[in-house]
């Protein structure tokens, strides 16, 4: 299965939100 440019976009924002969102919690 070959990942696509979309996919790694998409994972990219959900980890980088999740980096904001962690950061914003301290």
């Amino acid at each position: 299965m070959k990942l696509t440019t979309h996919h790694l976009r998409a994972g990219a924002a959900l980890l980088l939100a999740g980096i904001l969102l962690a950061g914003c919690d301290q």
